[in-house]
């Protein structure tokens, strides 16, 4: 009976075969299960193309059955060619060390395979069928450790692009609308709450559970104890400690003890200490314990302290106060306007709707002193006569604690600057507002002429707080 063959095709010897020789072919067989063990091969595709491995009925040398492969190309290979493995089931350590930056596919004929990528070196096993990946994990990083000095204390532990390439992009990328973060959630202060959907959070340190990105689209870039509400879609902090934001679209840039409430939608904090944001898409630059209100859209505190924007537009300015109540010492500045078609008079606004409100115009504290200053201007849209006018003015007025106890100290001192001939029955009239509880400023133009007009308005406030 002759001798048969397993399926790495080591001889098997029949019963009463190689009387005297079967010596030869022990050994050799040793020699092709060494191989399978522990051999390397070095496997070339000599053109530039796919490439099958031999497997024949011998206990000779075979490349396939080797356990390490080298794959080499005598030249450069121009697209990712394949190695057809015998059809055996067999573990595999190959190193793509071919030329041409090109994959290489690990396959057997009709099953599907893996990438091997130029320069990397992968575990695969072929079931006979298919090839896989044998030890999936991350194929292309190289791990590193280092406690050398200055790490000797705090040791680093490092993920390295590993790939043949020059340059290597890394992208650590969440699947569907899943966060990105750098811890666990556990629903208390070591791993947090869960974060919203498409989040990203790098924060390490926490002192509550809430201390996460809990919006959607939000981001905590880093920091201490910084919190965004699970409401505020699209919202940043940066970083800084103890920062919190409930505002759909706000950034708090750093800083510590922010608070950018939900009313304040696009706002923005850029750091400082205890600053807090409620009007809409108003902004405080930084400084301590500034605020803006919850109807002050638009407003702006460049920084400093204490001061408060209360109205539409309001920007501030304070380096104290009197008491422990904000904007009690501050400089403010508005911008004014409105449009005119008439002889009718017209108030000058924030949002130039033209009527004033509680919000959109000069309105004082209970109990404050305003002296207001600055220049209105006035100019004919008709680019045919484009007529202008100029006033300047200084004026003082004082409130108590009700709206209606606003008035003006003396008169108001306008002085006109420039008047084209055509504009010189526009006017301009300052005086209490004693229903919103501030300052009016009242223009009229003239019939069938339509007329933009511009104040710019600088105030003094001492207000008893």
């Amino acid at each position: 009976m002759a001798s048969t063959f397993s399926n790495l095709k080591i001889e098997l010897i029949a019963d009463g075969e190689q009387v005297s020789v079967w010596g030869a072919t022990t050994n050799q067989n040793l020699e092709a299960i060494e191989s399978a063990i522990g051999g390397y091969a070095d496997v070339d595709f000599a053109t530039d193309a796919d490439k099958t491995l031999a497997y024949a009925n011998s206990n000779a040398t075979q490349p396939f059955r080797a356990l390490y492969f080298s794959l080499t190309s005598t030249g450069s290979l121009t697209a990712t060619r394949t190695l057809f493995l015998p059809p055996v089931q067999k573990m595999y350590i190959v190193k793509n060390a071919t030329t041409g930056d090109q994959n290489i596919t690990i396959n057997i004929t009709g099953g599907s395979g893996v990438n091997i990528p130029n320069g990397e070196t992968y575990i695969v096993y072929a079931d006979g069928a298919d090839v896989v990946y044998a030890a999936p994990g991350l194929f292309y990083f190289d791990e590193l450790f280092n406690d050398s000095t200055p790490n000797a204390t705090v040791p680093v532990e490092s993920l390295i692009a590993g790939g043949a390439a020059t340059n290597i992009d890394t992208a650590i990328v969440p699947k569907g609308a899943g966060a990105f973060l750098v811890a666990t959630p556990d629903n208390t202060s070591t791993g947090g709450n869960k974060r919203g959907a498409n989040a990203t959070d790098l924060q390490t340190s926490r002192a509550a559970a809430t201390d996460v990105a809990a919006a959607e689209k939000s981001v905590v870039g880093g920091g201490a104890g910084n919190s965004i509400d699970s409401s505020a879609t699209a919202a940043v902090v940066s970083g800084g400690s103890s920062n919190q934001t409930l505002a759909v679209n706000s950034v708090t840039g750093g800083g510590a003890s922010n608070t950018t409430n939900a009313t304040a939608t696009g706002g923005v904090v850029g750091g400082g200490l205890s600053n807090i944001l409620r009007g809409a898409y108003s902004a405080i630059g930084g400084g301590r314990e500034n605020q803006t209100g919850a109807n002050a859209a638009y407003s702006t505190v460049p920084a400093g302290y204490k001061a408060n924007a209360t109205n539409y537009g309001q920007e501030v300015i304070a380096s104290g106060v009197f008491s422990s109540a904000v904007g009690t010492a501050q400089r403010s500045r508005y911008v004014l306007r409105t449009v005119t078609t008439s002889d009718t008079a017209s108030r000058l606004t924030s949002d130039g709707v033209g009527s004033a409100n509680g919000d959109n115009t000069i309105n004082m504290p209970a109990e404050s002193l305003f002296v207001v200053t600055g220049v209105v201007a006035a100019k004919d849209i008709n680019t045919s006569v484009a007529d202008a006018k100029v006033w300047e003015f200084t004026a003082t007025f004082k409130r108590g604690a009700l709206a209606s106890s606003v008035e003006l100290v003396g008169a108001a001192a306008v002085t006109e600057l420039v008047a084209d001939t055509g504009a010189s029955a526009w006017a301009l009239v300052i005086t209490a507002d004693i229903v919103n509880g501030g300052v009016s400023f009242s223009v009229s133009g003239a019939p069938g002429t339509t007329i933009r007009w511009v104040a710019s308005v600088d105030t003094t406030e001492i207000v008893n707080g």
